[in-house]
């Protein structure tokens, strides 16, 4: 500690720095394996501690200009050095604090867009003399619909040749190929693998999904080579996409933009989305965060980040070409607050996924019919799950008329139990009931049937 402290004082750094309580902070990520130093979460920001050994290294990159050019670049999160002191820490550095979102929770052209910031971010530092020592997309997060490199550890002095290529290409481009042609059970495990197994350690090179990899682009093991793999290859190479299809991708999207839903229209299908607004401001106005489950292409998002500018909102579904055409509507529009991802919240793929992904406030509008009467979820699970991504208040829809598509003569039959009282009930367990108001109704064989029931709640 000593040695670190007449290092800061060398580099005329040695003013008095306040020190953070160790017990008040929480550590993000991996614990072990940056061999700069530490993420950590304080006081509703991120930082990062540096170990002693490597605030020279910390103070060559920001001397060099290197960080200055990536932050200005837009491919590295806005980070600087800070007058705060963690024990264990002589040096911190505060990040500006975005989603932490992981690949698997991303679509093709969100792996796409990161893959380009990686090839960005590591031209950038062979400027400066130094290169990416990890290149695989874990170490990116999105801001809004811009991929960030977020790991500053990963930079070290530049060698002969790219030490991350075979890395790059294994964990990022192989992946993104398989998810471009729209195979998504080995895109996603290749990704998940990287987390899980290391690939980057292992023979991956020997398995079949990088022999397919090798047929995808008319390669074999002897012709191929990572230097080859550039910003051009990848453009070129995902440029094709074929047109992807699914139950709910044009839900919300059809033959035209969802940005005209963004206004009251006769036709617009969406006109409850204003309501809710509404109602957001009546019963949740201190929320800062919004997250819409099941959102599909995030119309609801959009309307409430209109009526409300101080809320920052996640949108989140399961469907692949959803979140596809949410993703490329918010980087056509990056005015919206509004973000996008894969997310299956019933059944997250990883655990951190909830913590990542609570907010103050969490909409789950015309999800819970499906939920209940297709997939055979309960009542109780269903509202426990809503609840642990919340940190205030939820808005749950309630379908009375069960699955009904619309036909206006025939209602289809919902079981005798799946009643408003009995869903005001479970909701009552779990939630203090602040509202209940009919948003929507629809004249179904004659008679004016409720169709939407909106119930809005706090966290007991």
């Amino acid at each position: 500690m000593r040695k670190a402290q007449s290092l800061l004082a060398r580099l005329g750094l040695g003013n008095p720095r306040r020190r953070i309580p160790r017990h008040e902070v929480r550590f993000l990520g991996f614990a072990t394996l940056d061999p700069m130093g530490r993420p950590f979460a304080w006081r509703g920001e991120v930082f990062r501690g540096i170990y002693p050994e490597s605030v020279e290294l910390v103070h060559q990159l920001f001397r060099s200009g290197l960080v200055r050019e990536l932050v200005e670049s837009g491919t590295f999160i806005e980070t600087e050095l800070s007058d705060l002191q963690l024990d264990g820490f002589p040096l911190v550095l505060r990040h500006k604090r975005i989603t932490a979102s992981l690949p698997t929770e991303w679509t093709a052209s969100m792996l796409r867009d990161a893959a380009l910031t990686i090839l960005a971010v590591n031209r950038i530092c062979n400027r400066h003399g130094f290169e990416l020592r990890d290149a695989h997309p874990y170490n990116v997060s999105f801001d809004r619909s811009t991929p960030k490199w977020i790991d500053p550890g990963s930079i070290g002095p530049r060698r002969e040749s790219w030490t991350a290529a075979a890395e790059f290409v294994d964990c990022g481009v192989v992946p993104l190929l398989f998810l471009q042609r729209g195979e998504l059970l080995e895109g996603y495990s290749v990704l998940m693998s990287e987390r899980s197994l290391k690939i980057a350690s292992k023979p991956f090179r020997k398995s079949v999904l990088f022999e397919r990899f090798l047929g995808m682009i008319a390669e074999t093991a002897d012709t191929f080579s990572d230097a080859r793999i550039d910003e051009e290859w990848i453009a070129r190479m995902a440029a094709a996409r074929p047109a992807g299809s699914s139950i709910w991708g044009e839900y919300q999207h059809g033959e035209s933009s969802p940005l005209e839903d963004l206004r009251p229209h006769p036709a617009n299908r969406f006109s409850r989305f204003f309501q809710i607004a509404d109602l957001v401001g009546a019963h949740a106005r201190d929320a800062g965060t919004c997250l819409d489950l099941a959102g599909n292409v995030g119309l609801a998002s959009l309307v409430l980040s209109e009526a409300h500018p101080h809320l920052r909102c996640v949108n989140t579904d399961y469907d692949p070409e959803a979140i596809e055409k949410s993703y490329a509507l918010l980087k056509a529009h990056p005015r919206f607050r509004v973000e996008s991802y894969l997310l299956n919240f019933m059944l997250p793929m990883y655990v951190d996924s909830v913590a990542r992904f609570r907010s103050d406030l969490v909409l789950a509008l015309a999800v819970t019919h499906h939920l209940i009467l297709t997939q055979g979820h309960k009542l109780d699970e269903v509202f426990e799950k809503i609840a642990a991504y919340s940190r205030k208040y939820v808005f749950v829809e309630f379908m009375p008329l069960g699955m009904w598509a619309g036909d206006p003569l025939n209602k289809p039959p919902v079981p005798e139990w799946y009643t408003a009282e009995w869903f005001e009930r479970g909701f009552a367990r779990q939630f203090r009931l602040l509202e209940k108001r009919v948003i929507e109704s629809h004249t179904v064989a004659g008679v004016l049937e409720p169709h939407r029931v909106l119930f809005i709640g706090r966290l007991r």
